[in-house]
């Protein structure tokens, strides 16, 4: 959540963002603005210092205070903040995704690297022209911050998700799957069983990802018999994995040489499972999964679709420095298999 000032703050941007408070109009009054957003004469004053702070809104002496030309940022950008999906406690993996970005950009401009849930206090430094923001992976429920930054006129853009009309360097989920499903025709037929997981603001990929499998399977004529068909919360693994493997190797007559799987997290233990029901990968069935999945890395009959976590890092360390217009950028994935 915003905290008060910043929520005083972003109406009074959006304002002026929308033409109702033009340059050189006066605000309202303390006492107008306390009943326009109901809130308190010290919030007020918060949110308009810092306002005035950072070039939005000037006051003359006794006279008020008026907006100033809209969105003062210069087109050179003086920091650039990086905001990364951190788990609570940091560990070692958390922050090689992200090193590699942070000093790409400090070669240029000062960097600074938040965790996601931390930003709240930071808005202070985030918000102010100059300014750029650069989100890894951010989960859904940070859009209000996003459009709180946004309303100020700060560039961002987003690494591995799409939002709204946000600038993203994401994956190009069709154009992977187009390679991947070709390879499992080619190699396995035209029946495929597919595993996923049910779409869910947690995973704001997922439902992509299947779209765009649907789209490919029709396009390359493949089908899924409705047996093979398997989306599941996931909220009890061991059993919807249970239950999955157990339906669709049920019968040595007519079980599925061709298996997609959406879901990375579950690819290990799936496999295992089949094992221990006398079916070996690459011999009796091959798999295709979107991602890199280490463990699997080598294995017969297993292709992925890994993601180019590395050329991403790259492309955002050039818009830090760019003009930050409409840079809307999908990298195909890279097809790995094993045979």
């Amino acid at each position: 959540m915003l905290s008060k000032v910043d929520t005083i703050k972003q109406k009074i941007l959006e304002e002026m963002a929308n033409g109702i408070l033009k340059p050189g109009d006066a605000l309202y009054s303390r006492h107008q603005f306390m009943k326009r957003y109901a809130c308190s004469r010290g919030s007020i004053d918060a949110a308009i210092k810092e306002l005035t702070r950072d070039g939005y809104v000037f006051s003359r002496q006794g006279a008020g205070t008026y907006v100033a030309e809209l969105f003062p940022r210069t087109e050179e950008i003086t920091r650039v903040y990086v905001v990364e999906n951190f788990r609570k406690l940091y560990t070692a993996d958390d922050l090689t995704y992200t090193s590699y970005i942070v000093s790409e950009i400090q070669r240029s401009v000062p960097c600074f690297l938040y965790r996601a849930d931390e930003i709240n206090i930071n808005l202070k430094n985030i918000v102010r022209p100059g300014s750029a923001v650069i989100w890894v992976r951010p989960s859904y429920d940070k859009m209000l911050l996003m459009d709180y930054i946004n309303s100020a006129g700060i560039p961002q853009v987003l690494i591995g998700r799409r939002y709204g009309d946000y600038d993203y360097i994401d994956t190009d989920v069709g154009a992977g799957l187009d390679e991947g499903l070709e390879w499992l025709k080619n190699n396995c037929g035209e029946r495929i069983a597919f595993i996923g997981i049910k779409s869910k603001t947690d995973y704001p990929y997922v439902a992509e990802r299947q779209i765009a499998f649907y789209q490919k399977l029709i396009e390359k004529q493949m089908n899924i018999p409705p047996a093979w068909l398997h989306v599941h919360a996931f909220t009890e693994r061991e059993q919807d994995m249970e239950r999955t493997v157990d339906e669709l190797f049920r019968s040595r007559d007519d079980f599925p040489r061709a298996i997609y799987v959406d879901f990375c997290n579950i690819i290990t233990r799936l496999t295992s499972m089949i094992d221990k029901r006398g079916f070996k990968l690459g011999q009796d069935y091959r798999l295709l999964a979107f991602d890199y999945i280490k463990d699997l890395a080598g294995m017969p009959g297993v292709g992925m679709l890994s993601q180019r976590h590395r050329l991403m890092e790259e492309k955002a360390a050039e818009w830090a420095v760019s003009a930050h217009k409409d840079f809307k950028l999908t990298i195909k994935p890279e097809f790995l298999c094993w045979e």
